[in-house]
């Protein structure tokens, strides 16, 4: 029972941390879709929970120290940097908080929104590639099979690649127990 707890636990960390990647993604998405120029098509709200959504997502990355981890984080921190940099620019195009932006500020707007999108769906992908990419290693050590259905030493180069801490982590379990195996 216990061990069910456990997995449990580590199943719904999981699924919260998907959910925020996915949820980010989605209202970017949200706010960028309509007509580039037209106020009315975006909403400052949407745009606002979405730097919310982001910056919780980014909390979450940081417990992960893997190079997938990494770039995980990286992308987050580059949605994160260009969420703010649109409210930062509606906010100087509109001082008087009135539905006044220009249709040149709305679309500066939106591009940068887009930037962060566009950060956001790499991290999707990653996320999307290490999950298959550990099934794949899952049922390849059940079935005595190739891992992330790549051919040849790729296979195995890019398995070691998004399983392997950074080499600064040197506080990692994993990375420890290596060093005093061969120290």
């Amino acid at each position: 029972m216990a061990a069910f707890a456990a997995t449990g636990a580590h199943n719904l960390e999981r699924v919260v941390f998907v959910f925020f990647i996915i949820l980010t993604l989605s209202l970017n998405a949200a706010f960028v879709l309509g007509s580039i120029e037209t106020a009315a098509h975006h909403n400052v709200w949407i745009l606002t929970l979405t730097i919310i959504v982001n910056l919780v997502a980014i909390g979450l990355k940081l417990g992960d120290r893997s190079q997938t981890g990494a770039l995980l984080l990286a992308s987050g921190l580059v949605a994160g940097f260009l969420l703010i940099t649109a409210r930062v620019v509606w906010i100087v195009a509109e001082p008087g908080g009135g539905d006044a932006t220009a249709p040149d500020d709305m679309a500066d707007i939106v591009s940068i929104a887009t930037g962060a999108l566009v950060a956001n769906i790499v991290a999707t992908v990653i996320l999307v590639g290490r999950s298959s990419c550990r099934r794949s290693t899952s049922r390849g050590q059940q079935q005595g099979e190739r891992s992330c259905e790549v051919a040849g030493d790729d296979a195995d180069a890019l398995e070691a690649d998004m399983c392997r801490p950074l080499p600064f982590a040197m506080d990692h379990p994993y990375q420890q127990d290596a060093g005093h195996q061969h120290g």
